[in-house]
């Protein structure tokens, strides 16, 4: 019977302790800046070819292949880019976008800028 006790304690504390990325809806506030010129061709975290014209962004934490919608809280301007790179590296940043996606979201003149990200689809499980 303790034993049994036993393994059902440290079954729950090992499922309490089993981390789970955050899913579709999750949100995050901070700044967006980019990154891509001096890394063209060079292979990004997942092991994926980093091109500065792909929509993909780097992430500290969300999943590689975690699809992501990244909208500037200043002005009405949105994209859509998947989580390939770790990063960025440099504080108050949440998230930094590929060339195109930082074109597309109109921040290339100012380097940063105030962004909301919003998980639309979660990385596939394997």
């Amino acid at each position: 019977m303790r034993a049994r006790l036993a393994a059902v304690t440290l079954a729950a504390v090992f499922v309490g302790c089993v981390h789970r990325a955050p899913g579709p809806g999750y949100e995050q506030e901070g700044l967006a800046g980019y990154y891509g010129p001096g890394f063209e061709g060079k292979r990004t975290a997942s092991g994926a070819t980093f091109h500065a014209e792909g929509m993909t962004c780097a992430h500290r934490t969300l999943p590689f292949g975690t699809v992501v919608e990244v909208e500037r809280t200043d002005a009405p301007r949105r994209v859509r880019v998947t989580v390939t790179d770790r990063g960025p590296y440099v504080s108050r940043r949440i998230v930094d976008l590929s060339v195109r996606a930082a074109r597309e979201l109109g921040i290339m003149r100012m380097g940063v800028a105030p962004v909301r990200l919003r998980v639309i689809r979660s990385a596939p499980r394997y």
